[in-house]
């Protein structure tokens, strides 16, 4: 499991745009602590946010993501 940190560095991807996309129903860690809130995500989630990260590079922003 990787930290939002973790993936966010992984990706290049900001932990705020990581935040937003979970906000917007993109997104969603696979675990949250229930006692601090920490998201954790499975490393196969990278492979969502990297195609994710270059449609937003290219203008297309979130509207090419889909529901989680």
């Amino acid at each position: 499991m990787l930290s939002i940190g973790e993936i966010a560095q992984a990706t290049g991807v900001s932990r705020r745009m990581l935040r937003h996309w979970e906000d917007a129903g993109l997104l969603e860690p696979a675990y949250v602590d229930p006692g601090t809130g920490y998201r954790r995500y499975a490393a196969s989630q990278t492979g969502r946010v990297l195609p994710s990260r270059r449609s937003a590079s290219s203008g297309s922003g979130s509207q090419t993501l889909r529901p989680c």
